[in-house]
């Protein structure tokens, strides 16, 4: 399962989109503060819309793993500076993100 959050921070940093959907089930979940989004099209969406400052440097502190779910605390860098940590929680399934929870302060 590391092997997909690594490939995951990867195509975020490069703001692929096509990668980075890629490691989504097509039924997959993402949830953040800001909203809800269904599907690998919802979640291109929200991640275009994220990148359209340019994107970010995220950049891993801790990982864990509890069963089918893996949870990432990272460091994300705008292009402007500014920082944000976050901790991500996916649920993986037959190798793709099922659900994705994102809380940031």
């Amino acid at each position: 399962m590391t092997v997909l959050v690594d490939k995951y921070i990867d195509a975020v940093n490069r703001a692929d989109i096509d990668a980075l959907t890629a490691l989504f089930a097509p039924t997959a979940t993402l949830t953040q503060r800001d909203g809800f989004y269904r599907g690998t099209g919802q979640i291109a969406e929200f991640y275009r819309n994220l990148w359209l400052g340019g994107p970010s440097a995220h950049e891993i502190e801790n990982q864990f793993a509890d069963g089918s779910a893996q949870i990432v605390q990272f460091k994300a860098t705008s292009p402007t500076g500014e920082t944000r940590h976050a901790v991500d929680v996916f649920i993986v399934e037959d190798g793709l993100v099922q659900s994705l929870d994102i809380y940031y302060r």
